[in-house]
């Protein structure tokens, strides 16, 4: 049930996920917007 928590569909595809965001699915949501923000 583990693997589960890694493979949440809130979270973004995992190449737009950072080490910093993964912790916490708001924090991967804000890093997510930031991402697009920059482009």
């Amino acid at each position: 049930m583990s693997d589960q928590s890694d493979h949440n569909p809130n979270r973004p595809p995992p190449e737009f996920q950072q080490p910093e965001y993964i912790e916490e699915d708001t924090i991967s949501f804000f890093g997510f917007i930031l991402i697009l923000a920059r482009q």
